[in-house]
């Protein structure tokens, strides 16, 4: 009887041991189940982080690009403005140019008319009826008569021919 009980006995052990094992493994089980599940949870956040980095990513490359875009145009419409400048600088200098030589031309048109005033009042000043005499090759004796009341017409005339 006594092997029957020795082996009751070590059935029983047996049976204890494998329960035992069971029990460890199936806590060892749901240790890995668990530890699976968070994995799984944790790629399934970072796949949807990675999801949304990639949105972020082509927005910043939309606005990259409109950047780019406005930049460009700013570019050019500067680039289009300083041309602008340029010629507008360059017509002001001949405009500046234009002006020295007009007024130099001015200043010798107002010496000939000062010169001219001068004349006009050297004939007789305190007569109205004060005439000029000019030598020229006009006229039997070579001298010509005008009187100042028609003395401009006179030039006039004689510039005309």
């Amino acid at each position: 009887m006594q092997t029957s009980d020795s082996s009751w006995s070590d059935e029983d052990r047996e049976i204890d041991r494998l329960e035992k094992l069971v029990s460890e493994n199936a806590a060892d089980s749901l240790k890995w189940r668990t530890l699976l599940q968070n994995e799984r949870d944790n790629m399934n956040a970072a796949l949807l982080e990675i999801d949304r980095l990639k949105t972020v990513i082509g927005e910043m490359t939309i606005n990259q690009q409109m950047q780019d875009s406005i930049t460009a145009a700013v570019m050019e419409r500067t680039e289009r403005a300083e041309s602008k400048i340029a010629h507008r600088n360059g017509q002001i200098v001949m405009a500046g140019m234009k002006v020295a030589e007009l007024e130099a031309e001015c200043a010798g048109l107002r010496v000939d008319a000062e010169r001219y005033q001068w004349l006009r009042k050297q004939a007789h000043p305190t007569s109205p009826e004060s005439f000029w005499v000019a030598r020229s090759g006009y006229g039997p004796s070579g001298i010509s008569i005008w009187w100042l009341e028609s003395l401009d017409e006179a030039i006039d005339a004689e510039r005309s021919k």
